[in-house]
């Protein structure tokens, strides 16, 4: 060491969770001694493969083949590149959200079974890897976002108490449920807030907010860098999101305590399996405006889960020592 390495991620296209991913990455290899680092290119690039001593694909829910250019990046192009030039491949922080092609499957098992870490970030995606047939040794371990740096210097009018922020997903596909629950929420009394943690949800959050405009106290919040989002939402008493990454912004390690994070039980199959396991957020069924108002007005907090991303971090400065 120093090794040369190339981290291949979902990164610099508008979702705030990936790039806090990519920022803690760097910071890891920062901590275990790496100099240089490269982060790949929007287009698949070999020669960047060549030049690393080391590739680490992640983190981000990578793990799909809806999109075949998507799979094929990230996959078929870099990691098979890495194995052809014998470079040490590392799976860091890698969520699950569908592989249906049988010949997919087979790449993954290939690869996985000549990577140095496969590095998964619930273990629930661990289980259906395993279902899958790819049975090679899975680190189940937090998503990295978790230890993103919020930055307490972002300054904005703090909100009036109780304060709520929404983040909203067009992935899931649940416009009213937002609507009633923010229409609840002023209702006993809360400050209303809406941001974004991925530019896709813009025109969603600019929906909301025109439906229930007459509301003056709302403010939209478009264009945050994640550290701002973390300290916003470490401003709110409450956050409702179906973002994954909405729900581990809000329960940052930085902080002692932590806002209040509710969930909408629709189409979001990542944020509901974190929320059964590990008490980060709570369930609010679909359409039950008596159930959500008397969570708003229960002062019980939630649990904070245990984190482990230590356990990711000791086996990254193993692999790259030896």
């Amino acid at each position: 060491m120093p090794l040369k390495t190339l981290i291949c991620g979902a990164y610099t296209y508008g979702n705030q969770g990936d790039d806090a991913i990519k920022s803690v990455s760097v910071r890891m290899l920062r901590d275990a001694g790496v100099q240089e680092i490269t982060i790949a290119r929007p287009y698949p690039d070999e020669t960047l493969v060549q030049w690393a001593d080391v590739v680490i694909i992640g983190g981000g829910g990578l793990l799909y083949d809806s999109d075949q250019v998507h799979f094929d990046y990230f996959f078929k192009q870099y990691g098979t590149w890495a194995m052809q030039h014998k470079k040490k491949l590392l799976f860091c922080g890698v969520g699950y959200q569908g592989i249906e092609q049988k010949e997919n499957i087979s790449l993954l098992n290939e690869l996985f079974d000549y990577a140095a870490l496969i590095n998964v970030r619930q273990q629930a995606d661990a289980d259906v890897l395993h279902s899958l047939g790819l049975l090679q040794n899975i680190l189940v371990a937090d998503d990295l976002a978790f230890a993103a740096a919020a930055n307490s210097s972002y300054t904005f009018s703090l909100p009036r108490k109780p304060a709520l922020c929404i983040i909203p997903s067009r992935l899931s596909k649940n416009f009213d449920a937002y609507q009633w629950m923010a229409e609840t929420a002023i209702a006993l009394g809360y400050d209303l807030h809406i941001a974004v943690t991925s530019y896709e949800d813009i025109p969603l959050a600019e929906k909301l907010n025109e439906a229930i405009y007459e509301h003056d106290s709302i403010r939209v919040f478009k264009y945050l860098a994640y550290g701002e989002i973390i300290h916003l939402l470490h401003q709110m008493d409450v956050v409702i999101t179906a973002r994954y990454h909405g729900v581990v912004f809000a329960n940052n390690l930085s902080y002692q305590s932590h806002p209040k994070v509710f969930i909408h039980s629709g189409k979001h199959k990542l944020v509901n399996q974190l929320s059964a396991s590990a008490n980060l957020c709570d369930v609010v069924e679909s359409k039950n405006k008596d159930a959500f108002e008397a969570k708003l007005r229960d002062e019980k907090p939630l649990l904070v889960m245990k984190h482990n991303i230590s356990d990711l971090t000791e086996q990254l400065r193993s692999i790259l020592l030896n």
